[in-house]
């Protein structure tokens, strides 16, 4: 914690990324699916260098465990790696099939919700608190889900404008902070 007097230039630190992330939220208004695509990009450079450092742990381990612990720890780095090199070569493609998959997991997601809901009818009668939440939980999910798989180009660009007023808020709370740390 800062205190009183304490004559650091953290909020300066705290200011630059303040402006890179609202300047990248704001961007990202304009270009939503570039947007996402870098994320994606981010995302599969992320899995690749920790897949790197997984092959790197299996290797260091192997004569420490057996060998059923070290095959899997290997596979899982493969895995994650080969995943992290198909994000970074194809982000738009990916993107697409995340979307897919998302879409896929929110009708699932919706129908367990409408099972929930009558589970919850019988044990706890016709009246019970919180019903049409979950009911229109369930139908929101429904939803979402099946405009991602009929449109995932439109759900694309909803993620990126999702994302890009996400970051104009982190950047403008990063800010605020930074003149937090200044007046201190």
């Amino acid at each position: 914690m800062l205190k009183k007097g304490n004559k650091t230039n953290s909020w300066a630190v705290w200011m630059f990324f303040g402006i890179i992330v609202l300047f990248a939220g704001i961007m990202g208004i304009f270009n939503p699916i570039s947007l996402s695509a870098t994320l994606i990009y981010v995302l599969g450079w992320f899995f690749f260098i920790f897949a790197l450092m997984t092959v790197s742990f299996a290797y260091n381990m192997w004569r420490v465990t057996d060998r059923y612990t070290r095959t899997y720890v290997l596979m899982q780095g493969i895995f994650e790696g080969g995943f992290g090199l198909l994000l970074i070569i194809n982000p738009f493609g990916s993107m697409k099939a995340l979307i897919m998959v998302m879409g896929i997991f929110l009708i699932l997601k919706g129908i367990s919700s409408f099972f929930s809901n009558g589970y919850k009818m019988t044990l706890f009668g016709p009246v019970y608190e919180g019903r049409g939440t979950m009911v229109f939980d369930g139908i929101l999910n429904i939803f979402f889900g099946l405009l991602s798989l009929v449109a995932p180009l439109f759900m694309e660009g909803l993620v990126g404008f999702v994302l890009a007023f996400y970051l104009i808020f982190i950047g403008l709370e990063l800010i605020i902070i930074a003149n937090k740390f200044k007046n201190m």
